[in-house]
């Protein structure tokens, strides 16, 4: 088990329910990937998809957060 996931667990355990980090930042809105804490939990980090249309390449991701959302790079601070 991996880092991650063990932290995925203390964050289900503290009610969270999502995983986000940033993938880009557009002007003034920034994109986040989200994952829920249970596939955190079976199968590790998830990245974001890749995308290609025209010129535009990178990666997906949305501009809202769902609530009981933490940030990955906060994981990291939680204690059990």
């Amino acid at each position: 088990m991996t880092r991650t996931q063990k932290q995925a667990q203390i964050a289900k355990k503290q009610g969270y329910k999502f995983i986000a980090s940033v993938v880009k930042s557009v002007y003034n809105t920034t994109y986040y990937h989200v994952n829920t804490v249970d596939d955190v939990i079976t199968n590790g980090w998830i990245p974001a998809p890749r995308g290609q249309y025209g010129n535009w390449h990178g990666r997906f991701g949305q501009s809202q957060l769902p609530d009981n959302t933490i940030m990955r790079s906060n994981l990291f601070d939680l204690n059990s």
